[in-house]
């Protein structure tokens, strides 16, 4: 049990998240253009947009949108039964089939049916009246295939049988345990979804606390550095902790992420539609769009003159970066390293910043990060009336205290942040030099082949894997583990996070796993 309840597992589940909400920008952009299309705002700009191909072409945009966010439940299912097992095609088809058996199980022993599943607690899942499970009902399908898969793989049984054996044993395995786990959730998750209903309640009604909204403000970023902030937020954005919502057509969606898309698609079709989610969304669109951006600068003008053409080359990329896309890591990473207490700063004013956007009454969601394309295509062509520029105007506020504190304490305190020190560790490379680096790394090797030997070796990892940003991995023994190699083959920094290490390599981590998994199978 010692081994269960540690960051290695914690940080394993939350980039097991990442696989499906990796879609979700992909979706919402499909709902985001197909929703401004159809805006009658929109059309009044372009009139030619109130074209039938046109209306069309939005009508098919939302739809196909909609569809992920409608399923978020059979593709946590999915993808983490996929995820866990590194990519098995017959750990997801398990997870499919169990997830279908257990709500006809569900559905049959609490009486749902096409004709009562509007009653509350009810709903659809890919057709099947049943319990309104949500994204939970996934996950823990999902996690019930990926350990069937890995303890039954290699089954065998007697020869006369042996076409059922191995991989093919899973589906049928699987499809036993979803009976005893609908049957579960029948009898459990009732009492369940009134403790989360009233959960809910509190988070999104009418008189919830603005503090709440710091809070989770606050913690979102504080776990960052640890690589938890997915399992944080998403049972609020994504299960009925963030509250639920009846479309238009009566369907029943849950969490703040399905919420806002369903009441934004509703909006354009009855304008008395009021939105009223996004609260746990909106607030991180200043600090993204303008904070980061203000401590870029801060550090770029608190560098030593002959180091500013470096470090302004990197920097102002990383602030464009979370500017458009909202992938802040890279530059919060920087002054994490150089500054700890800076970016408990950080944190305080993520906190002020949800519960600022709440108490003003903001709702700008977002699929992907918070950038300018999302605020774009979330809050200002939708024209559903929200005042988004108040986004706008805090952000400049807060940008403004950013600025000044990081300036200050860089001074202050002489803090060590990019282009202040004279090794090569307190100074960013060059565009050029950090391509070189990345090509070529050390003498014949690739950069995978030296970070596969900075990391102890092939003998040395448990598990390797990777986020947006950060290589992920589990190691036998840390003190095998080279830090200033890592950071020598383009690492912007190295985290000991319980058993396993953490490097920073950008967007490129993704790529490096796999060529370091493709080396280890070699």
């Amino acid at each position: 049990m010692s081994n269960i309840f540690n960051f290695e597992f914690f940080q394993r589940i939350g980039k097991t998240f990442m696989v499906v909400i990796s879609l979700l920008p992909a979706a919402g952009l499909l709902l985001g253009i197909g929703t401004t299309l159809q805006s009658q705002y929109f059309i009044e700009y372009f009139p030619f947009l109130a074209g039938d191909g046109w209306q069309t072409v939005g009508s098919l945009m939302r739809a196909a949108g909609s569809a992920i966010f409608s399923n978020l439940g059979i593709l946590f299912a999915i993808g983490i039964a996929g995820s866990w097992t590194g990519g098995k095609a017959a750990a997801g088809l398990s997870a499919f089939v169990g997830y279908l058996i257990m709500h006809t199980v569900i559905g049959v022993l609490v009486g749902a049916t096409p004709d009562n599943v509007s009653n509350p607690g009810f709903t659809t899942e890919l057709g099947i009246p049943t319990l309104q499970v949500g994204v939970f009902g996934g996950i823990i399908m999902g996690f019930v295939a990926a350990a069937l898969y890995q303890k039954f793989h290699d089954f065998q049984l007697p020869e006369v049988l042996s076409f059922f054996g191995g991989s093919r044993f899973v589906p049928i395995v699987t499809a036993g345990a979803s009976i005893l786990l609908g049957v579960f959730f029948s009898f459990v998750w009732p009492f369940v979804q009134d403790s989360i209903f009233w959960v809910g309640n509190q988070l999104v009604g009418e008189n919830t606390p603005p503090f709440y909204l710091f809070i989770y403000g606050l913690v979102e970023r504080a776990l960052i550095p640890f690589g938890l902030h997915h399992i944080f937020y998403i049972p609020i954005r994504f299960s009925e902790i963030g509250g639920t919502y009846t479309t238009l057509a009566g369907q029943l969606v849950s969490g703040d992420t399905a919420m806002y898309m369903a009441q934004l698609a509703d909006r354009q079709m009855d304008s008395s539609v009021e939105i009223t989610a996004g609260r746990f969304m909106t607030g991180k669109y200043p600090f993204v769009l303008f904070g980061i951006q203000a401590i870029a600068l801060a550090m770029y003008h608190a560098a030593k003159p002959e180091n500013k053409k470096a470090v302004g080359g990197l920097l102002f990329t990383a602030a464009a970066t979370a500017f458009l896309t909202g992938i802040t890591e890279p530059l919060e990473f920087t002054f994490l390293f150089a500054a700890p207490f800076l970016y408990v700063f950080h944190c305080l004013m993520a906190g002020l910043s949800f519960m600022l956007m709440y108490m003003f009454d903001v709702h700008v969601g977002y699929a992907g990060g918070a950038g300018f394309i999302d605020f774009t295509l979330f809050g200002i062509l939708p024209g559903v009336g929200e005042p988004w520029w108040l986004v706008i105007i805090v952000g400049l506020i807060m940008a403004v205290v950013y600025y000044v504190v990081f300036r200050f304490a860089i001074a202050k305190w002489n803090l060590m942040t990019p282009g202040r020190g004279d090794s090569s560790s307190n100074k960013l490379t060059s565009k050029d030099e950090y391509k070189n680096r990345n090509n070529q790394s050390t003498g014949e090797q690739t950069q995978a082949e030296g970070v596969l030997a900075a990391l102890g070796g092939e003998q040395n990892i448990k598990h390797i894997d990777a986020c947006i940003t950060r290589l992920r991995v589990s190691v036998h023994d840390k003190s095998a583990v080279n830090h200033d190699s890592l950071k020598d083959l383009g690492a912007r920094g190295v985290l000991e996070v319980g058993n396993g290490i953490q490097a920073i390599y950008g967007p490129k981590a993704e790529i490096l796993k796999n060529q370091i998994n493709d080396i280890i199978e070699k």
